[in-house]
C-alpha cells in the first residue's frame, strides 16, 4: 500500500511538472509567424523559380544572370510581403498549455498552426502547395 501511494505521488508530481513546462514554453505569435513564414517563403520561392524558368527558359541567350536577378528581387519581395501578411492576418490564441494560430480570409477562418512545448507545428510545403492547387493558384 505504501508503494502505491509513492507511485501516485510521483505520477501527480510528473503531471504537474509537465503542465508547468507546457505553460512556460507555450509559443507566442512571433513563434507562429516564424514557423509559417519559413514554409510560405519556401513555397513562394519554388513558385517564383518555376515562373522564371517558364518565362526565361525559352530565351535563346544565356539568362543565368537575369534569372538570378529576378529570383533575388522576387525573394526579397516575398519575404517582405509574407511578413506583412502574417502580421496582419495571423491571430494566435493562447490557451496556456498550447496555442493555436488562425488565419481569417474573408468569411473563412482556418487553423494554420498549433504550438506546444516551445514548438510550432505548421503545414508542410506539400500541404500548402496542394491547397494552392485546389484553389487554382
Amino acid at each position: 500500500m505504501d508503494m502505491m501511494k509513492k507511485g501516485c505521488a510521483l505520477l501527480v508530481i510528473g503531471v504537474l511538472v509537465l503542465l508547468i513546462a507546457m505553460i512556460f514554453t507555450c509559443p507566442n505569435k512571433t513563434d507562429h509567424q516564424m514557423a509559417l513564414r519559413d514554409t510560405l517563403q519556401e513555397v513562394a520561392n519554388a513558385k517564383l523559380q518555376e515562373a522564371v524558368n517558364d518565362k526565361l527558359g525559352n530565351l535563346p541567350l544565356d539568362n543565368d544572370a537575369l534569372g538570378t536577378l529576378v529570383s533575388s528581387v522576387g525573394r526579397v519581395a516575398i519575404e517582405k510581403t509574407s511578413n506583412l501578411a502574417l502580421d496582419q492576418l495571423l491571430q494566435v490564441d493562447n490557451y496556456y498549455l498550447f496555442s493555436i494560430g488562425r488565419i481569417k480570409w474573408g468569411e473563412h477562418e482556418r487553423v494554420v498552426s498549433v504550438g506546444v512545448l516551445n514548438h510550432v507545428f505548421a503545414p508542410s510545403k506539400e500541404d500548402i502547395d496542394n491547397e494552392l492547387h485546389k484553389h487554382g493558384l
